[in-house]
């Protein structure tokens, strides 16, 4: 599969040369379907089969779905449905739990096959961020359904009568609470679950490719059909879905769903193919299925372990996966080198040094051009870093006299988090603080351990004023965790009055504090910038310090006028009540000492018990 002109005919070829996947429900050989993207279907009407329902005080809690019988690798489908029965309006909760997760959490789904085993949940352990949600009243007769794609709950694996039990918490109890078995709210009924031939297999891929992705669903209502390639989770569909990769981009998800070194050989072969959008969503999916390290940690490590049984062999994709790694390596697109870094992660070994050592350079020189931001996301650097760490872990030593950039990143590696640094670690820790790619500064800094030698302690003021963050924001660090020291509070104050980065001004404050600045003297530097363009919403979260708050809101920008005007009543406040503030009170909301005037229009603040001031 090696080569970067990957096609659907190569992928075919492929195939044709593999014995048929052991799980396959047919030893027919699968047709490809390559060709043009079928038109898009009429849409059908919504069908209904009555599942299974019961009556819940006022609500009659139905489960349906379009048919009772679904093959494997069809987007199944059904319907929680809760009706209003009784006289009174009813109410039920939903939303606010799918964004960036697979599914909604609260709706729950158990079941069962042929044989009585439970069927395993494909994603055990995610995250979600909300989303739109809300409490929905029900009128006499009105209804609300959830639409349950079952496939992303539970993985069906094998044919014949499956029990299917279905439930919403409904706002009833609290959304993280587990419904027991004997709850109420679940609703059970069968569906009969078909393993295709090879014909229904093409036949279903084709419906698929027909069915937009967009359930057209409002609120409350059922979802019409809609496709999910993620469904095609089974090893008879893999090479129709290699075959339409490069006019289907759905596809790509439903190759990803496919647990099988087969799946993942066909990955690692398009992840060099032509089309960036087809390599990069290959390599995407190559990433979940390597085995983690210490440069590769998991959300969910078990459930990582699990996935990569069945989708990993060393012995069959290694050398793919270190051949495409070093092909990447190569490159000097960032975000290939952090996917060759990832990939190169999973099957190093010690004879990798200099390959590793040659891309940091690259890497490195890269960012004396563009600098890195700060907070640092996962960058060519990070993951290079990463790489070098199992690299040392390995018994790889650095050179003892560096000179190139990797040369020098791997060296600060091995010798700054020793309890015994060997002594001339300081003397060239200070020099590459003072190196032309700050880089490397940040690696200084950010990797060797307290207590700094006194020749890196004596950098650090300095460096808080330079332009770039994220060396700034390293010194600061390391100066914040040596201690209180009066010599350096002249050039942490400097910094204060001259900072706008809001992660920088927050770090110095922490800083101003540990090295034993006088609370008096911090709010004043603040009070001081409240006048100046673009910075005085964030003085303000500066000076919040002195309050005795739960969090703040505001709405606006104050303009120069009222900048001023609040730089001025700060001013005259802190000479009243110096001697509190130097002496670390917190004044409580509705203290006297704290008027509205002290703050801009919209500005307001939340105590302990959630009260707002001042008072609407």
């Amino acid at each position: 599969m090696r080569g970067r002109n990957i096609t659907a005919a190569s992928i075919v070829a492929f195939f044709s040369g593999c014995a048929p996947p052991s799980a396959a429900p047919s030893s027919d050989p699968v047709p490809s379907i390559e060709q043009d993207a079928a038109p898009k279907k009429e849409e059908d009407p919504v069908g209904i089969v009555v599942l299974g329902t019961k009556r819940v005080g006022g609500l009659q809690l139905t489960l349906e779905a379009a048919k009772r019988r679904w093959l494997l690798g069809e987007n199944i489908v059904v319907h929680y449905v809760a009706k209003n029965v009784g006289e009174a309006q009813a109410s039920v909760s939903f939303g606010g739990d799918y964004r960036g997760g697979p599914r909604a959490t609260r709706i729950k789904v158990n079941a069962t096959d042929a044989s009585g085993a439970s069927l395993a949940d494909p994603h055990p352990k995610f995250m979600v961020f909300g989303g739109r949600g809300g409490d929905f009243d029900l009128e006499p007769g009105e209804e609300f359904a959830f639409t349950v794609s079952l496939g992303r709950y539970r993985r069906f694996e094998s044919a014949g009568t499956h029990r299917i039990a279905v439930a919403h918490d409904l706002g009833w109890t609290s959304e993280q609470e587990a419904l027991a078995v004997e709850d109420e709210r679940w609703v059970e009924g069968e569906l009969e679950i078909v393993v295709p031939s090879a014909e229904e297999a093409k036949s279903v891929v084709a419906d698929m490719r027909a069915t937009s992705s967009d359930s057209n669903k409002s609120v409350g209502e059922r979802a019409r059909p809609f496709a999910d390639f993620t469904a095609f989770a089974y090893p008879v569909y893999l090479p129709l879905l290699a075959s339409i990769v490069e006019s289907e981009p759905r596809a790509m998800a439903g190759i990803a769903s496919i647990a099988t070194v087969d799946a993942t050989a066909v990955l690692l072969g398009l992840a060099e193919h032509s089309d960036p959008e087809v390599s990069s969503g290959a390599l995407g999916a190559v990433h979940r299925r390597l085995p983690s390290t210490a440069a590769t940690p998991r959300f969910d490590e078990a459930g990582h372990v699990a996935w990569v049984a069945r989708t990993w062999d060393a012995d069959v994709l290694g050398p793919d996966v270190r051949a495409l790694a070093e092909s990447l390596l190569s490159g000097r697109d960032p975000q290939r080198v952090m996917d060759g870094a990832r990939l190169l992660a999973a099957v190093v070994k010690p004879s990798d040094v200099d390959q590793v050592i040659r891309a940091l350079d690259r890497s490195l020189e890269e960012t004396r051009a563009e600098p890195i931001p700060y907070p640092e996301p996962r960058t060519a650097v990070s993951e290079l870093v990463a790489t070098a760490e199992l690299l040392l872990a390995a018994g790889v030593s650095s050179k003892p006299a560096p000179s190139s950039p990797g040369e020098i990143a791997l060296h600060i590696l091995e010798q700054a988090a020793q309890e015994r640094r060997p002594s001339g670690y300081g003397v060239l820790a200070a020099q590459w603080l003072r190196h032309d790619i700050p880089q490397l500064g940040v690696l200084v800094l950010r990797r060797t351990t307290a207590p700094l030698e006194p020749g890196l302690r004596a950098e650090l003021p300095r460096l808080l004023s330079q332009p770039h963050l994220g060396l700034a924001n390293a010194a600061c660090d390391a100066l914040g965790q040596a201690g209180s020291n009066s010599a350096v509070h002249g050039s942490v104050l400097a910094a204060m009055r001259t900072a706008t980065d809001r992660w920088l001004i927050s770090c110095l404050h922490a800083t101003a504090v540990s090295v034993g600045i006088s609370r008096d003297t911090i709010a004043k530097t603040w009070v001081e910038r409240l006048d100046e363009k673009d910075m005085t919403s964030r003085m303000l979260e500066q000076l919040l310090f002195v309050i005795d708050h739960n969090g703040h809101g505001s709405s606006g920008v104050p303009d120069a006028a009222e900048g001023a005007r609040l730089k001025e009543v700060w001013s005259v406040w802190l000479r009243e009540h110096r001697a509190g503030v130097r002496a670390g009170k917190l004044f409580a909301l509705g203290d006297p000492a704290l008027t509205p005037a002290l703050f801009p229009a919209g500005f307001s603040l939340s105590d302990r018990a959630g009260k707002r001031w001042p008072e609407p």
